[in-house]
Formats: C-alpha cells, sequence, structure tokens
C-alpha cells in the first residue's frame, strides 16, 4: 500500500516538474520573441515621457507669452510624440503582440494616449501664431485694450479674427479626434492608475470642444458688428414701454449708426414723427398706410 503511495506521488511530481519545465521553456520563448518588441517599447515609453515634458513647456511659455519658445516646444512635443507612435506601431508586427489579445489590448491603448497627446501638441501648434500675432497688435497700446487701438491696429486685429475661422474649425475637429481618441482607451488597461486624470483631461477637453463650437458662429457675426471687411449700418429703435405697442413699446426716438473697423464713424438721433412729416415725406413716400394703422392710429 506504501510503495503504491509513493509511485503516485512519484507520478504527480513528475507531471508538476514536466509540466513547470514546459511552462517555464514556454516563458522563455515568449520572452525570447518579444525581445525584438521591447527595444520599440522602451524607446515609445522614452519618446513619449519627452513630448509630456515639452507640451508642458510649450503651456508654461505661452502662459508668460513667449510665444516663439511655446511655438518651438509645440513642434518638438509633435515630433516627440510622432516618434513614440512610429516605435510603438513597429511593435504590431512581432508575433506574440499580433496573438496574443491581452498584450494587443495594451499597445492599442498606449496608442490612443499617444495619439490623444500628438494630436493636442499639433492644435498647440497651430494656435500659438495666432496668439502671437493678436498679442503682437495688442502691444500697440499700454492698456492693450481694443478701444485704445489705433484704427490700423484696429483693422489688423479684426482681420486675424476675421481670416482664423478655418483654424478654429480645424482645432475644433482636432479636439473631437482627441476625445475620440481617449474614449477608446480601456480601463482595464495598463493604464488603469491614471484612469482618472484621463477622464478629466477627456471633461476639460470637451468642455473646450463645446465652447470652440460657437466661435465660427462669432467670427461670422463679428464683422457686421464692428463694420469689417465693409461699413456697417445700424437701425437703433428707443421705444417708451409706458406706451405699448406691439413691438413694446411707442417708438420715440430712432439713431442711424454707422461703424467702420471698429469706429463710429457716425451717429444721429431724430424724433420719429420727423420721419413721415409731409414736408420731409412728400415726394419720397406714396405708399398708403396699412388699414388698422390708418384706423386706429
Amino acid at each position: 500500500m506504501r510503495e503504491r503511495l509513493v509511485d503516485a506521488l512519484n507520478l504527480i511530481w513528475s507531471f508538476f516538474k514536466y509540466t513547470f519545465l514546459i511552462a517555464g521553456v514556454g516563458l522563455i520563448i515568449i520572452l525570447i520573441l518579444l525581445s525584438s518588441a521591447y527595444r520599440h517599447l522602451k524607446l515609445a515609453g522614452e519618446k513619449g515621457l519627452i513630448g509630456k515634458t515639452q507640451i508642458s513647456a510649450a503651456v508654461e511659455y505661452s502662459k508668460s507669452q513667449s510665444w516663439n519658445d511655446a511655438l518651438n516646444r509645440a513642434e518638438q512635443a509633435r515630433e516627440s510624440f510622432s516618434g513614440a507612435l512610429a516605435e510603438l506601431e513597429a511593435t504590431r508586427g512581432n508575433s506574440v503582440i499580433k496573438n496574443l489579445n491581452l498584450i494587443r489590448l495594451q499597445i492599442n491603448s498606449l496608442e490612443y494616449l499617444l495619439k490623444t497627446a500628438e494630436i493636442l501638441s499639433r492644435s498647440l501648434e497651430r494656435i500659438i501664431p495666432l496668439l502671437r500675432e493678436a498679442d503682437l497688435i495688442r502691444s500697440g497700446t499700454a492698456s492693450k485694450n481694443f478701444v485704445d487701438l489705433s484704427v490700423a491696429d484696429k483693422q489688423k486685429f479684426l482681420k486675424l479674427i476675421y481670416e482664423s475661422e478655418p483654424e478654429l474649425v480645424g482645432l475644433k475637429a482636432n479636439l473631437d479626434l482627441a476625445i475620440l481618441n481617449l474614449d477608446k482607451i480601456n480601463r482595464l488597461s495598463i493604464l488603469f492608475p491614471f484612469y482618472s486624470q484621463i477622464s478629466n483631461i477627456k471633461n476639460e477637453l470637451k468642455e473646450t470642444a463645446a465652447l470652440m463650437a460657437k466661435a465660427p458662429a462669432l467670427i461670422k457675426l463679428l464683422p457686421a458688428l464692428t463694420g469689417y471687411p465693409a461699413t456697417s449700418d445700424f437701425l437703433i429703435i428707443l421705444q417708451n414701454n409706458d406706451e405699448l405697442r406691439p413691438t413694446g413699446g411707442f417708438i420715440g426716438v430712432y439713431g442711424l449708426l454707422k461703424i467702420q473697423n471698429g469706429e463710429i464713424i457716425s451717429l444721429t438721433t431724430d424724433d420719429s414723427y420727423h420721419i413721415d412729416m409731409p414736408a420731409s415725406l412728400s415726394d419720397k413716400w406714396q405708399m398708403a398706410a396699412p388699414e388698422p394703422i390708418s384706423k386706429y392710429l
């Protein structure tokens, strides 16, 4: 009986010994196969960290209005993230990564994060020249207020905004693409410890994208309000709400306003009764008033 038990234990031990041996050999083979991808993964991580440092520096330089330094750092950040993506892409040909879904999931999540960073650095690279130009124009006055700018500088500022619509539309598209990439990051990936930070970044990008969605409409409205590139004419109606009328009140005074390049060219006001005085309109206005107005007013 005891000999049979010993034989059974020896058999079990032999089974586990060979099983562990096979598993160890398999692990060594996997590590050997992954060694070709390790260098690319390491370089991708190093370039990604360099890009993070550079884009943070670009933001800080922008805050201090050191626009040239900010632009250089944004360009370097974009190049670093693009390089990291290229290194990551080089790992996809590895047989282990192609066949092991778990490892492929980690690679995909890292790729989505690096793509987001590359898109944001590219967006920063596009908007810094606009901010630099606007700041250069505003530097023409100590207060840096639009109303204190010279007529020529006002025209330059309005021209900059008027022509920036394509850039802002492109930036909005970039933000939407960055949010889409962040949405694809798997919560249970290697980035799990940073998922709360990623969620915060995503929420901030969504708020910025929602704000920028309104920019094109405002830019299209701005020329009409400021008289750029063509002069704008406005009719101003002053109504007395103590004498109610269908539009809100009795129109006692009207004004004619002309604006060009943000400057008021002329503003005239007059009594509304002067509009339809016979002496002023007898040769210009021949149409009869609508029946309700003729009857009640």
